[in-house]
């Protein structure tokens, strides 16, 4: 809404309550013209305080916004960290010479369970130093793989 349109609305507010006989006269009165003056300056008042209302709001939620990022943030660096069992992964598999392993494999290899080694899946993924890829003879079964070879 612009401002012409507030102010034409509250003057039709306040003329509208004037009788049309007394118009004329009371458009001309110093009196009306001063009701008119408070009524928007009342008017500018109300808008002044909503405005203050959604600058709060507004900072409050960049606030939230801000916090949120910085939660994301930390998550992913989590993510990136690498485990010591991929370390210990990556160093076995290249001693023996292995090129390839399965998740069972590796959990024989970490000895940790297999649903351990499925847990790491996503941090293996991400890891430069491995590839996954889905078994050619099997097709539920994936590979860890090294990368460099």
């Amino acid at each position: 809404m612009s401002d012409n349109t507030l102010h034409d609305n509250s003057l039709n507010a306040f003329s509208s309550q004037v009788q049309p006989e007394d118009r004329q006269e009371d458009l001309e009165s110093p009196e009306y013209l001063r009701e008119i003056v408070l009524a928007q300056v009342r008017e500018i008042r109300a808008l002044n305080t909503k405005l203050e209302a959604m600058q709060r709001d507004m900072d409050s939620l960049a606030e939230n916004q801000l916090i949120q990022l910085r939660l994301i943030a930390d998550l992913r660096h989590k993510a990136v960290e690498r485990s010591p069992l991929i370390d210990e992964l990556y160093n076995h598999m290249k001693v023996v010479g292995l090129k390839q392993t399965t998740f069972t494999g590796a959990a024989k290899i970490l000895g940790v369970t297999r649903g351990r080694v499925h847990q790491f899946k996503a941090a293996i993924a991400l890891d430069q130093r491995f590839i996954i890829v889905q078994s050619e003879t099997h097709k539920q079964r994936l590979l860890i793989r090294l990368k460099d070879v």
